[in-house]
């Protein structure tokens, strides 16, 4: 038992990791939010469709978790800004109102997340981890799971992981600085509290070691204002309330309800009022929060890494996977191109020899005549005669070849014209693919996003 326990927990810890806890290296999420995006491309990118059903093909496809999960992890998408909602989805007010039951509400994947992740998700790995098979990690410019407004929590005991979100543009003006290396466009970002009505006290130094390490503490401070001898609190640190203020004796504290924060706090006693929001300041709002990502590996390994090695990871593959969508755009223009000019000599070997019925005699005068095709490198080791019969076996290849009017000659000189350049092009923009995606980045950096 002493040998056979520490085994099935190491596998249950990476088992924990991987599934469920800790983000993937490549697009910084966990699954059930990779697996959430994927299941609202697949049936709620174009109209609203209910929770309940988003949930439930969650669950049953990729997700083999309760619903109960899936909505909060959804309502948590809805939140950072990737989903359109239709319905109550909870108040971000004194008290986080609850959203209403999944069966009652709507969602819809923003259409610039659906552009933005899954343009080339077919060209990721896929693999069958739980249930049916779905992508390692979501093919996106810049890490999906890095963007946003506030900050989750995750993880297990060891590993509690507290992932910062970014404006895109910010982290796309970041990523341009680590690309070209140029200290003229060095810059330090921070978090993105907009929406918890809180600001960030700059300290760069602290900033960068999340960027470079991973790990950094920053002071969150509420925006307030402060009027008529009271101070007006318009914002709430995450994963704190307000819980101390209403039972701190030397304050009065009035909440107003509504949708958004709004707490007025009043002195008791009279005192200078500098001093007592001095006191309010430093002992109920202020607060340090230590931002720290640990990601897992595909081998269930866990380590701490910044959010910089996670944007140049995300983006080197980003490149890699627009070459080979490139690269395989460009074989099908080659293969078009193949296929038309073995029709060409096919009709000139039936029009020289009326009496030929088979693919046999056809690929005897082919090879006794000699013929040669203009091969591009993808076609260089294979055997000419082979990818002949392979040409003409296919039924509607076949049929064109019965054909052997001057117009369709004509069509399919022009075809091959238009593949010569449409394979030109393709070639360009393989050889131009870094640049295009450092411009797409550029792009970024003036996003609302």
């Amino acid at each position: 038992m002493e040998k056979v326990i520490p085994i099935f927990y190491t596998e249950y810890f990476k088992y924990i990791s991987r599934f469920r806890m800790i983000p993937n290296p490549v697009d910084c999420l966990t699954p059930v939010y990779r697996r959430l995006l994927l299941s609202m491309h697949d049936i709620a990118s174009k109209k609203f469709t209910k929770c309940s059903k988003i949930t439930g093909y969650a669950t049953g496809t990729y997700h083999p978790h309760g619903t109960l999960a899936a909505y909060g992890a959804l309502i948590t998408l809805y939140k950072q800004g990737f989903v359109d909602n239709q319905g109550n989805f909870g108040t971000p007010g004194l008290d986080d109102a609850n959203p209403s039951a999944e069966r009652y509400t709507e969602a819809k994947l923003k259409k610039w997340v659906d552009e933005f992740c899954f343009k080339y998700i077919n060209l990721v790995p896929w693999d069958e981890y739980e249930y049916e098979n779905e992508p390692l990690f979501i093919p996106s410019p810049i890490p999906i799971g890095l963007i946003g407004d506030g900050d989750i929590y995750m993880g297990i005991a060891a590993h509690r992981t507290i992932i910062p979100r970014y404006k895109l543009s910010d982290l796309a003006k970041r990523l341009k600085y680590l690309i070209t290396e140029d200290e003229l466009d060095k810059i330090i970002i921070y978090p993105n509290l907009t929406k918890d009505g809180c600001s960030i006290k700059r300290d760069d130094i602290q900033a960068e070691k999340i960027l470079t390490n991973g790990s950094g503490t920053l002071t969150i401070i509420p925006n307030c204002v402060s009027k008529n001898k009271e101070l007006r609190i318009l914002g709430r640190v995450p994963q704190t309330t307000f819980a101390s203020l209403k039972d701190d004796d030397r304050l009065h504290c009035e909440c107003y309800s509504g949708a958004t924060i709004d707490v007025s706090v009043k002195p008791t006693k009279r005192e200078d009022l500098q001093t007592f929001y001095k006191y309010i300041y430093k002992k109920h709002l202020i607060k340090n929060i230590n931002f720290i990502i640990y990601i897992c590996e595909n081998d269930g390994s866990v380590k701490q890494e910044g959010v910089d090695d996670i944007l140049l990871r995300c983006y080197e593959y980003y490149v890699e996977i627009v070459k080979f969508s490139l690269i395989n755009e460009c074989i099908k223009h080659i293969d078009k191109k193949f296929t038309n000019e073995i029709i060409l000599i096919i009709r000139e070997i039936l029009r020289n020899h009326p009496t030929v019925k088979s693919i046999d005699e056809i690929i005897k005068i082919f090879a006794l005549k000699n013929y040669k095709i203009k091969t591009e490198d993808y076609y260089q080791d294979q055997d000419q005669f082979m990818l002949v019969e392979k040409t003409i076996s296919n039924e509607d290849i076949k049929n064109v070849c019965t054909t052997k009017s001057i117009k369709s000659l004509i069509e399919h000189n022009v075809n091959i014209q238009e593949n010569d350049k449409n394979i030109k092009d393709i070639k360009l923009k393989i050889s131009n693919n870094v640049n295009d995606c450092y411009a797409l980045i550029c792009n970024f950096c003036s996003s609302n996003i």
